[in-house]
């Protein structure tokens, strides 16, 4: 794939510092061109009192295998900022938006149990994304109101292709990734 641009920050500013791959940019935020389909480790460090909480993208270019990892790896395809956001959450980041998400099993046949808690009414979007970094099936969940609530996704019988693949859940601009394994049908 083409190369693109990658942006690393940290939020808040200057509350920790990012390791990618080999390299330790400084300062941040710092941008650098990377290829896109490539397998990336990242790492985030705290430098002060608050604790790495999670990752975050802009764009939803970028595949991570585990956004609340300190250290995971990611595969970028398309130019996008990766945001390492630091401290714990509390009930005014809950109310401004913060959402809950968990995908059951990671080992999927037919069907993907999707558990999410919304702090609010808001729309939500599933989309499985395979290693290459293209969608391949799209979900949109019909009960976006507050609370906690179960979605059956049934996958896509036409979908033969297994392996690893990705589910990424997006509401109001913020994008969560899971790792999942498509098992041969």
């Amino acid at each position: 794939m083409a190369p693109f641009n990658l942006t690393l920050l940290v939020e808040p500013a200057g509350s920790g510092t990012i390791a990618l791959n080999t390299i330790h940019p400084d300062p941040l935020p710092w941008t650098g061109t990377y290829f896109g389909g490539m397998t990336n480790s990242v790492a985030a460090v705290s430098t002060g009192a608050d604790p790495f909480h999670h990752w975050e993208t802009t764009s939803g270019s970028i595949i991570l295998s585990d956004a609340m990892a300190s250290s995971t790896i990611f595969s970028l395809t398309g130019s996008d900022t990766l945001i390492a956001v630091f401290g714990m959450p509390d009930a005014v980041d809950y109310a401004s938006g913060s959402w809950y998400i968990q995908a059951s099993p990671t080992l999927v046949e037919n069907q993907i149990n999707l558990d999410v808690e919304l702090p609010g009414e808001m729309p939500v979007q599933a989309s499985l994304v395979n290693g290459l970094g293209q969608v391949v099936q799209t979900w949109t969940l019909a009960n976006r109101n507050p609370g906690k609530q179960t979605h059956l996704l049934n996958v896509s019988p036409q979908l033969t292709a297994s392996g690893v693949h990705f589910l990424q859940v997006r509401q109001e601009g913020v994008l969560q990734t899971i790792k999942l394994v498509l098992l041969p049908r």
